[in-house]
């Protein structure tokens, strides 16, 4: 959308952000105040899931037959 489009254009890098709950996630620590930060500087909600995706993976539920 444009207002997507927009927000990527004007905020700052989110890697940083994004590599921060990363090792979080890798290190078991406290995931929240990496995830505040991220929402702080604009990180979409994508970004942030897809951050955590890297280290935990994706959960699916087994197939029942």
């Amino acid at each position: 959308s444009a207002r997507l489009k927009e927000l990527r254009e004007r905020r700052a890098d989110p890697a940083p952000l994004l590599q921060n709950i990363r090792s979080a996630c890798e290190n078991g620590d406290n995931l929240m105040p990496h995830l505040i930060e991220a929402a702080k500087g604009d990180a979409t909600l994508g970004e942030i899931v897809n951050a955590m995706k890297d280290v935990f993976g994706e959960y699916r539920e087994a197939a029942e037959f």
